[in-house]
């Protein structure tokens, strides 16, 4: 997205204008917390995302997520 859209495509986000958001999470908490986010290179500084936006801004939230581990277990 050119840097130019951005501000418009928060506005709409914290204007509570998007009506569905579908984010890919590692765990959800029994409360509905999520964690969706992780940094696989150790030395990067961790950095979320709009996901915080786009969770609080939209009607509707879905969320993805494995249910099994790669082994197969819960």
């Amino acid at each position: 997205m050119p840097f130019s859209q951005r501000p418009s495509s928060f506005a709409m986000i914290r204007g509570q204008h998007v009506q569905l958001t579908v984010l890919g999470a590692m765990e959800v908490a029994q409360n509905g917390d999520i964690a969706n986010w992780r940094t696989a290179d150790p030395s990067a500084i961790p950095a979320v995302g709009g996901a915080m936006d786009l969770a609080l801004g939209a009607k509707k939230l879905f969320v993805m997520m494995e249910h099994l581990t790669k082994s197969g277990e819960s």
